[in-house]
């Protein structure tokens, strides 16, 4: 798996960059296409919504995904960097009014 500390600061920086919200965890996964991957999760309880950003650090095009809170967990959208993926994400799934 994943032991490039490097990879995972720069995973902790895109989600301090992005100001996302929320306590959170960061762990190791392994897709069947893509490989090792590195995923941050916001911690909430059962029910609760979160958010997700995950980065590919072995794939040279869209190595960013990022599933905003209250979408639907096939909703990733993708980026070359976490700014794009985030991005991405606001715009196929735009946050609803609060009122």
């Amino acid at each position: 798996m994943i032991r490039n500390e490097r990879q995972r600061a720069e995973l902790i920086a895109a989600v301090e960059a992005l100001q996302l919200e929320g306590p959170y965890f960061i762990e190791e996964r392994l897709a069947r296409h893509r490989g090792p991957f590195l995923r941050a999760v916001k911690d909430v309880p059962v029910g609760g919504t979160w958010w997700e950003i995950r980065y590919f650090p072995a794939c040279e095009r869209y190595a960013w995904a990022y599933l905003p809170e209250g979408a639907g967990p096939r909703a990733f959208a993708w980026g070359h960097t976490p700014q794009q993926a985030f991005l991405n994400a606001l715009w196929h799934h735009p946050l609803s009014p609060q009122g």
